[in-house]
């Protein structure tokens, strides 16, 4: 049995583009590609050569001017198991390619697959096409490609359009294809060694039984009989389990195969990649002070541009982060991060040097441990800008926002800051006020789960993934999860909303909303015990994209039509 095979890999730079391009028309070395063959590749769709310049026409009718981050074109590959090939006619291969296309075009839509290249030059025939990721008008891949469901689900429906060629869909939650190609070598002669000792084992036969001590000729023939029937149920198990063996290291050879072609395009992008950056640098020449301002980067914003949803560790800075995601060395971790963020970040650590407000002496004993609670909310948050409100103790009064001054642009504080005003928020607080926050950020959502109905652990077990879990009382729980700013506003204020009304608090509305700021006393006269009020503690503080919760709202992207909000208290 053969099966459809399909990958993807995203670019997010024109020169990713070029390169990908420049493989796809063999400008680029491609060792498994046969030049003499060269002339039998077919351009499908598209202008012959210029993969480049058919994705910038598209997305420049898409948007004038793409997010930083913005996936501009997803590079699609198809193909099947080799032996499918076998025997097959050039028309047999061209109907296939057809085919191929067809169901590009109703899964993207037919103008934002913009170009499309059959390469017969390789040992097996396979589909190259590049879609623009336009939904809704807008450049957004996440409706798309943006988790493992959607991609199971494309999987399925690729196979579902080729099985008219004969070919399956692969295992469903084989984690074997996300693996690298060592995994999938030691997966393959996994299975083919089974394989081989199941045939062997055929070969095998279990002598007959010795009939000579009945002396009945019935007896003699039942107990033959008897020898006969179980090796042959026995064979029956073994072939069956053979074939099963072959079968699947079949698919193995299918995936390494298809691995191959996808990874050699990719490493000779990123090695290009990293040999322009590594030059970059050194051209640069940028002093200690340039690298120190470009080091204290957003790290959240940094994240995002990577496109690295998970954990941003302890202390870990931007370029700690860029190093470790893009494993890059020193140098070239500078120039990226000086092509991606340099434009603007040295202004920002210079007004932030300037505008810093310090303490006029030193903190106390009391205030530094409130300064150590405060500094590990903020790490959790990884917000580089943050609005302070202070809240007077009589319910539904106005707060007052220190940061406003009529007739002026609003005021952020940065975490220097908000150390330098923690004497003042203090003296507030003893005032019986309530201290509060709101991360003010360009690259990320901020969920809030008020009065968690759930504990944290509860949380986890459906997979949710809060960057930050705090007590805000002697028994109230506030939990915060992070998504990426690029998702859809409405999209997020509905997963918030339908958050809060199954697991939090009902009334909570506006999704920028404020919570608690760590180290400071709830001075609500409810939470009074025996005239102590209780400090806002935090229990769990992990820098992270919730991918749960980012899910959710792609869910609701697709959904939209429907109305209808995902259940998100299901157990993925």
């Amino acid at each position: 049995m053969s099966f459809a095979i399909l990958r993807i890999a995203k670019l997010k730079s024109w020169g990713s583009i070029a390169s990908s391009g420049g493989h796809t028309y063999r400008t680029r070395e491609t060792p498994n590609a046969d030049p003499s063959r060269a002339s039998q590749n077919v351009v499908g769709i598209g202008t012959r050569g210029d993969v480049l310049g058919d994705v910038r026409r598209r997305v420049e009718a898409v948007t004038s001017k793409p997010r930083s981050n913005a996936v501009l074109a997803i590079e699609v590959l198809l193909t099947a198991s080799p032996e499918h090939f076998e025997g097959k006619s050039d028309q047999d291969v061209i109907r296939w390619a057809k085919a191929n296309a067809n169901w590009l075009r109703d899964r993207f839509g037919k103008d934002n697959v913009v170009h499309a290249v059959l390469h017969r030059d390789e040992s097996t025939p396979h589909l190259v096409a590049y879609v623009v990721p336009e939904v809704a008008g807008r450049l957004n891949s996440r409706p798309l490609i943006g988790s493992p469901q959607l991609m199971t689900e494309m999987q399925t429906d690729y196979a579902a359009a080729m099985a008219q060629f004969g070919l399956e869909r692969g295992l469903q939650g084989s984690k074997a294809r996300h693996q690298t190609i060592r995994a999938y070598y030691s997966r393959l002669n996994e299975v083919a060694g089974a394989a081989s000792a199941r045939v062997e084992k055929l070969g095998r036969v279990e002598p007959a039984p010795d009939v000579s001590r009945w002396t009945r000729p019935g007896a003699r023939q039942k107990a033959v009989q008897a020898w006969q029937g179980s090796e042959t149920g026995k064979r029956r198990v073994l072939v069956r389990e053979a074939a099963r063996s072959a079968l699947a290291a079949s698919v193995a050879q299918g995936e390494v195969h298809s691995l191959k072609q996808a990874n050699q395009a990719l490493s000779a992008e990123v090695g290009n990649l990293r040999e322009q950056l590594s030059q970059s640098y050194e051209a640069l020449g940028l002093g200690k002070e340039d690298i120190a301002a470009l080091r204290r980067s957003d790290v959240t914003a940094v994240a995002t541009r990577l496109g690295h949803l998970g954990e941003i560790r302890p202390k870990e800075n931007a370029l700690d982060l860029v190093k470790r995601i893009g494993g890059f060395d020193y140098g070239q971790a500078v120039a990226w991060l000086h092509a991606e963020f340099g434009s603007t970040v040295t202004s920002a650590i210079v007004k932030k040097s300037i505008d810093a407000d310090q303490p006029e002496r030193p903190l106390t004993k009391a205030e530094n441990a409130i300064k150590g609670a405060v500094l590990k909310q903020l790490d959790a948050l990884g917000a580089d800008r943050f609005r302070v409100s202070i809240i007077p103790e009589s319910d539904g009064a106005k707060p007052y926002i220190p940061g406003k001054t009529a007739g002026e642009e609003e005021r952020f504080y940065s975490r220097e800051e908000l150390v330098g005003l923690i004497p003042w928020l203090r003296y507030e607080n003893n005032q019986r006020k309530h201290i509060f926050i709101t991360p003010m950020d360009d690259a990320a959502h901020y969920i809030l789960l008020d009065d968690a109905r759930m504990s944290a652990h509860e949380i986890e077990r459906l997979g949710f993934q809060p960057c930050l879990v705090q007590r805000s009382s002697w028994q109230s729980e506030q939990m915060v999860f992070k998504v990426p700013k690029s998702l859809d506003r409405n999209a997020v204020l509905a997963v918030f909303s339908e958050m809060n009304r199954t697991m939090g608090d009902e009334g909570i509305t506006g999704l920028r909303h404020p919570f608690r700021m760590a180290g400071f006393r709830n001075m609500k006269p409810k939470h009074e015990r025996d005239g102590q009020s209780p400090f806002v503690t935090v229990t769990q503080a992990v820098n992270r994209f919730c991918e749960r919760c980012t899910a959710l709202v792609e869910q609701v992207i697709r959904q939209s039509a429907g109305g209808e909000l995902p259940d998100v208290r299901r157990t993925r």
